[in-house]
């Protein structure tokens, strides 16, 4: 993990570094909407299953209490207009986090790929007499795109771990020996993830990453050297290598997506 966020930290620039400060900010304000509305939530249902609640010891005491209301039924209406406040403002501020962090992602995923498209234009003529077009094309494209989408992922990570510490905060005050019991296994099921699945997906990765640069080899080869091919009567070949080139490229990326799956289905 620490490699690669310094290469992030290397290709991202000063105002790029305080834009995703601020959408670290906005992660903070929206993991504690989220806890807001999960509590009140729990407050609902305690009220609607035990009436009595507010006569406790409770945080529903203490909402009560703290507010001066005077009877249930006018503290149960208070209690589900907060809970219907608390939601539209958070699904609302959902919204604008979402946007600006897709925006903030590839906006500037375009001009990476820009910045390395005029850094091949400015190299020199004898670079282009050894350079692997399939490669050139790989690391303006699919490399930036790739580098983006970890990067994207990265933040919903750190949203989700501000949103899940947050969370588990409020349930370890309300229930702490449910809260340490699922923490365990949680923490058992990150262990195996990391130990088994982690170098699968590496190698997957990898597989996938050179297929889909062979992708690129083989088209440039048949459209750069047609008029050979055609001479030689070698489409037969060639079709049948990029067909090659293709099933693996199929495999690896199925293999690659569905263990990027596993995590969610066991958490």
């Amino acid at each position: 993990m620490l490699p690669i966020l310094k290469k992030i930290r290397k290709l991202l620039d000063k105002k790029q570094k305080r834009t995703m400060l601020g959408l670290v900010v906005l992660m903070i304000i929206s993991a504690l909407l989220q806890t807001a509305g999960v509590g009140l939530l729990v407050q609902v249902v305690e009220l609607v299953i035990d009436p009595e609640a507010v006569a406790g010891d409770g945080i529903t005491h203490t909402i009560y209490v703290l507010f001066g209301i005077q009877d249930h039924r006018s503290f149960s209406l208070f209690i589900m207009f907060a809970l219907i406040a608390v939601y539209v403002l958070k699904n609302v501020f959902l919204y604008i986090q979402q946007k600006l962090t897709l925006a903030f992602v590839y906006t500037n995923q375009f001009r990476t790929s820009e910045r390395m498209m005029r850094n091949y234009m400015l190299r020199d003529y004898e670079f282009y007499l050894n350079a692997d077009t399939a490669v050139v094309q790989r690391n303006i494209t699919s490399d930036v795109n790739n580098i983006y989408a970890l990067i994207l992922n990265l933040l919903q990570l750190l949203s989700d771990g501000f949103i899940s510490l947050f969370v588990i905060s409020y349930c370890f005050v309300t229930n702490g020996t449910v809260t340490l019991l699922l923490a365990g296994v949680l923490l058992l099921l990150m262990i195996v993830i990391k130990q088994v699945l982690k170098p699968i997906m590496y190698k997957s990765g990898k597989d996938n990453q050179d297929y889909y640069s062979g992708l690129f080899k083989w088209i440039s080869q048949i459209v750069q050297g047609i008029k050979e091919v055609k001479i030689t009567c070698s489409e037969k070949y060639f079709v049948d290598q990029y067909r090659k080139c293709g099933k693996g490229y199929v495999e690896a990326v199925q293999k690659y997506s569905l263990l990027s799956s596993v995590p969610k289905l066991l958490i």
